[in-house]
């Protein structure tokens, strides 16, 4: 993939494809602005679900395209592997797909996710009666779309380590898809509507408010 760093996305315009073969019936997962945000997406089924253990949220992917611009980039979140292997699964919104839009889905999303994400393939647990109920969940197979740690618009140390650094960028950015303290504000109502505390999310909500206060 070429990366066209003047615009802060692929080349192509579309997110690099890290598999091409999708499950089959197509699940998406969102643990973004999916998990509010679908837009005129064809959506069959919505489902609360949880990725399987062993990946963290983190807001460390600058966004150029949506959440910010070339110039002054905002912060979204992306998935990392959880080396401490603390993380319980990351809650958001599993999507099931009629097989007729398939192809408009994925268009759209490769498109939507252009900003230095890739696709993979996860398994994701359909919530009942609560995210982390024990219980028979149904387990399926869906397309998952991250920004892996040496894609070009991951964030650099000096901003993923520094709390107030992350806060200031999500507080004060703007793009095309509007304010990034709305993507974040949104995010984190969603999660606390679920019923789950992310750490990295109330740590940062603090942070975030206290700039949008000053």
């Amino acid at each position: 993939m070429v990366w066209d760093a003047e615009n802060g996305v692929w080349e192509n315009r579309k997110a690099a494809q890290g598999n091409t073969k999708l499950p089959d019936p197509l699940w998406v997962f969102g643990y973004g602005s999916l998990c509010w945000n679908v837009g005129s997406l064809p959506v069959a089924e919505k489902r609360v679900a949880v990725l399987e253990k062993g990946w963290i949220r983190r807001f460390h992917q600058k966004s150029m395209d949506h959440r910010g611009t070339p110039s002054k980039p905002g912060l979204v979140v992306t998935l990392l592997k959880d080396e401490e292997g603390n993380s319980e699964g990351i809650v958001g919104v599993a999507y099931r797909i009629a097989s007729e839009n398939v192809q408009t889905v994925m268009d759209d999303l490769d498109f939507r996710e252009k900003g230095g994400y890739s696709r993979f393939t996860v398994k994701v647990r359909l919530a009942e009666g609560g995210v982390y109920a024990d219980g028979n969940h149904e387990t399926v197979e869906a397309i998952v779309y991250a920004g892996t740690t040496d894609n070009p618009n991951f964030a650099p140390p000096e901003i993923r380590e520094d709390v107030k650094a992350m806060a200031q960028i999500i507080a004060t950015s703007v793009g095309p898809s509007g304010k990034n303290s709305e993507y974040f504000l949104k995010l984190c109502e969603f999660c606390k509507g679920v019923g789950i505390i992310d750490e990295h999310l109330v740590q940062l909500e603090a942070a975030v408010n206290k700039v949008l206060h000053e």
